[in-house]
């Protein structure tokens, strides 16, 4: 055996993964993963630099899984890169929001946003407005991500939304810690809050999560539009090291898995954003990377 056949097979291989599913963008996509390779948000909230890598990590676990029987289309874009120079971040944001949109407009029946700081939520929500009209978002965040800052970044994406689109996004805030939001956080802006803390009470530490998922989701109307957008330290720290602010008291992956699923149950368009994964954290086994893919995987398969 030579490495030609090492190589060789290899390649057999990738023909069963969903890699193989890649196409160029078209109308006739079923999943778009988009992704945008900056942490410049970060950076300018005071966060770990890092995450601008995540996005491609994420994409290359999720992609190498196996296609089984899945044959549907796949369109991979790649919105912006870590070392793309920024002088104008607002600039930047509606940039990134057109490019989102233009992609949208071949129709997808899942749209996967990757992105480094949480602050290209805004561009993703931003864009999904413009093209689709009033959404629902349900953030799983540890924080609110409605800082009142005059510098936008990381920390500002909802209440930029809010303030921009009012009464066409409804927020839902689920993982929230108080002890890391201020609290002009909470001013001025209407929006559903659920903490960790009355979580662990309404569900006996999170023995019940099934029930408070499926009620959250019953406040919504059927044809309404709902973006799920994970900043990934929302996810407790000892299950989910690898994030730009570790969570030592955060929401088990299974709950997180949980929301996942009872969204897919809804037969509607999909908006998945995922952000603030930082692989410069993640162990050998990039263990955080990999449980996000599976959780990824089983909403597409």
């Amino acid at each position: 055996m030579t490495w030609e056949d090492v190589n060789s097979n290899l390649a057999q291989r990738a023909s069963s993964s969903l890699k193989s599913n890649l196409v160029e963008l078209n109308k006739n996509i079923e999943v778009l993963i988009l992704s945008s390779s900056n942490d410049i948000g970060v950076i300018r909230n005071g966060g770990r630099r890092g995450a601008a890598y995540g996005p491609k990590a994420l994409s290359a676990n999720l992609l190498k899984l196996a296609k089984r029987s899945y044959n549907s289309p796949i369109a991979s874009v790649e919105l912006c890169t870590p070392s793309q120079k920024i002088c104008d971040f607002v600039s930047f944001q509606k940039e990134q929001s057109k490019k989102i949109q233009d992609a949208l407009k071949n129709d997808p029946k899942i749209s996967i946003h990757f992105g480094g700081g949480h602050d290209h939520a805004y561009p993703f929500v931003d864009a999904i407005i413009k093209e689709y009209g009033k959404v629902t978002v349900i953030n799983l965040d540890a924080h609110l991500d409605t800082r009142n800052d005059g510098l936008k970044h990381s920390g500002t994406p909802f209440r930029q939304l809010k303030e921009e689109h009012g009464d066409n996004i409804q927020l839902i805030q689920v993982g929230i810690h108080d002890f890391a939001n201020v609290c002009e956080n909470y001013s001025e802006l209407d929006m559903e809050i659920h903490t960790v803390e009355q979580i662990k009470k309404t569900t006996q530490d999170f023995a019940q999560s099934k029930k408070f998922i499926a009620d959250i989701f019953k406040t919504i109307p059927d044809d309404q539009l709902i973006i799920l957008s994970l900043d990934m330290d929302a996810i407790d720290g000892s299950e989910m090291p690898a994030v730009s602010a570790v969570n030592h008291d955060g929401l088990p992956m299974n709950f997180v898995r949980e929301f996942y699923q009872q969204y897919k149950q809804r037969k509607q368009k999909s908006f998945l954003g995922i952000y603030e994964y930082n692989p410069l954290y993640d162990n050998l086994g990039c263990s955080s990377a990999r449980a996000m893919a599976s959780t990824l995987y089983q909403f597409i398969i």
